[in-house]
């Protein structure tokens, strides 16, 4: 796998989601996690984002002075209610990544609260030469707050301070009339479509080219596309196939109602992309949420020729940039979908991307996205995301059945953390369904804020249902959840879950040094331990472990990040490991 390059400038957090995981895509956090607050409390007055307003000054201790101010970022309607995004301002300039959410229902109560502000008591920070690009910000690496100047160059957010770059992050997440016309696609790709698994010399990319496996894999199916009169282009209110990231490949156009393509040739990603893309737009919009009511372009030849992808909210436009390395990316309605789901999920609570567990739940619900919807075309193989693009000599691809927990789990890499949240949601998904979950979903993103933790997605989940569904899924949803970790234990609930099945969770513990690494196994069961580079591919052979504490040491391998994978009978638990030998 090719990695995109990135600008290291005295100090970096990338709000940068990609469709491939690598540990130097993964971004620091300006700060912590946020303060989150779960009480339900009525508003004393209509819902309105002065009240609102009015209630969190008197509320949260850091907004009580008269130099703290609030400027409203928006308002969301979901079905469940209306969802306010805040930033804190300090005498009327913004504080720069200072959120604070507030979701309530459409009875006029507060249901959650997530609360990024600063305590503002020690600052006297002179603003006398503040303009439009002003925010309070820190300088790296102290606690000390100055007026700095906030850019966007290229498609990244940049902060300066004396002309230096003191922040900068990547906006990128990784990963007329209407005609009816026909084309050709992989439904969802064509290992699946097949029921067969990737094989080098049979079912396998051999450098894009046809073969007649994978010819006899393409469907036709119809779609409606723009038509000038001349010319049917594949666009219309909500997707539109552009070119605008090298290679540069003009999108496919026809002056007949046909696109009819194999894999080799161009004009396949274009159709192939515009096709899913619109097909899940279609569902999200048949459960009743707006949040794919907008345009997104999507260039199918992009990122430099790299086998990358990405969902950009910024530059030059919202779009979704598929590279062609390896498989090409628009081939694999997984990748195509994955990065719709960031699309979906940016437009459901603006700018709220940021922090490592918030991207993690990002990632996740990507890979939700994708599994769901290919399974619902169909079950060969569903537990895997991207069967086409991955799980193969190009990199590792990812699952949606994983065992590991949270919090032990959730270290490393934003892509791998984010298995545990897709799993506990495709586990809620085959109990209860397609459109129950994916519609508990929808309304959870208009909840999200910056800095959250995966243990607020928990508990969001559980409100959202209380809210949508009257609490009808809380016994499904409350296993799953704590199967993997994300809620505590309950002695009351009535859904089965007993303190038998909290005291069976396994600990692996995991230490590593510069030329190796430890692990204490505190219940002292049989482990498998393999050991893969970033990209995926196994770097040593796999080890079986029965001692209840294991050292590892291997100068030969190469100094650099690897992943451990540790497997007992009953859990996947992954480490990241920095090799300096």
């Amino acid at each position: 796998m090719k990695l995109l390059p990135l600008f290291l400038t005295l100090f970096i957090s990338a709000n940068l989601l990609a469709q491939k995981d690598s540990d130097k895509l993964t971004p620091a956090d300006y700060k912590g996690l946020c303060t989150s607050y779960f009480n339900k409390v009525k508003l004393p007055g209509e819902n309105t984002a002065a009240t609102v307003s009015a209630y969190l000054k008197n509320f949260i201790p850091n907004l009580k002075s008269d130099e703290i101010g609030l400027k409203l970022n928006y308002v969301n309607q979901s079905p469940g209610g209306l969802h306010y995004s805040f930033t804190e301002t300090y005498k009327g300039v913004e504080v720069y990544e200072s959120e604070i959410k507030v979701n309530t229902d459409n009875h006029n109560s507060i249901h959650s609260i997530f609360d990024n502000s600063f305590n503002t008591d020690n600052w006297n920070i002179d603003v006398s030469n503040a303009n439009e690009k002003s925010v309070i910000a820190k300088l790296p690496d102290t606690e000390h707050f100055v007026l700095a100047a906030k850019y966007y160059e290229q498609h990244y957010e940049v902060l300066r301070y004396n002309n230096e770059i003191i922040f900068q992050r990547d906006m990128n997440m990784y990963f007329n009339q209407d005609s009816t016309v026909t084309g050709t696609v992989f439904t969802p790709d064509p290992l699946t479509s097949s029921q067969q698994f990737y094989t080098q010399g049979t079912f396998y990319d051999n450098n894009d080219q046809n073969a007649v496996w994978l010819t006899n894999a393409l469907q036709t199916v119809s779609f409606n596309v723009n038509f000038t009169g001349t010319e049917f282009q594949l666009k219309n209110d909500y997707v539109e196939i552009v070119d605008v990231d090298s290679p540069n490949v003009l999108p496919a156009a026809s002056t007949i109602p046909l696109f009819s393509y194999n894999r080799s040739e161009t004009g396949f990603e274009d159709v192939n992309a515009f096709y899913h893309i619109n097909q899940y737009r279609n569902h999200v919009n048949a459960l009743g949420y707006t949040i794919a009511n907008h345009l997104v372009h999507a260039d199918t030849h992009a990122v430099g020729g790299d086998d990358q992808s990405y969902f950009s909210p910024t530059f030059p436009s919202p779009g979704l940039y598929y590279g062609t390395g390896g498989v090409d990316d628009a081939e694999d309605a997984d990748v195509v979908t994955h990065e719709y789901g960031h699309f979906l999920s940016y437009n459901a609570s603006p700018g709220s991307n940021s922090g490592f567990q918030r991207q993690a739940l990002d990632e996740a619900f990507g890979d939700y996205v994708a599994a769901s919807y290919s399974k619902a075309i169909s079950n060969f193989n569903s537990d895997w995301v991207f069967n086409w693009d991955g799980h193969n000599e190009f990199w590792s691809g990812r699952v949606v059945n994983s065992t590991k927990n949270y919090p032990a789990d959730a270290t490393g890499s934003i892509y791998r953390t984010g298995e545990i949240w897709s799993s506990a949601i495709m586990a809620i998904h085959n109990e209860i369904g397609r459109n129950a979950t994916d519609s508990l979903m929808y309304e959870l993103h208009y909840n999200y804020s910056i800095n959250m933790s995966m243990g607020d997605a928990a508990q969001l989940l559980i409100d959202v249902d209380s809210t949508l569904n009257n609490g009808a899924y809380y016994c499904p949803i409350y296993r799953h959840l704590f199967e993997r970790g994300f809620v505590a234990f309950y002695a009351g609930n009535p859904c089965g879950v007993s303190a038998i099945s909290e005291a069976t969770k396994q600990v692996i513990a995991f230490t590593q040094n510069g030329y190796g690494f430890t692990i204490n196994n505190a219940d002292n069961v049989t482990m498998q331990l393999c050991i893969t580079n970033i990209n995926g591919q196994q770097v040593a052979p796999a080890i079986t472990v029965i001692n209840k504490n294991y050292q590892y040491s291997n100068t030969d391998l190469p100094n650099g990040v690897y992943l451990v994978e540790v497997k007992t009978n009953t859990a996947l638990h992954a480490f990241k490991w920095v090799n300096a030998n």
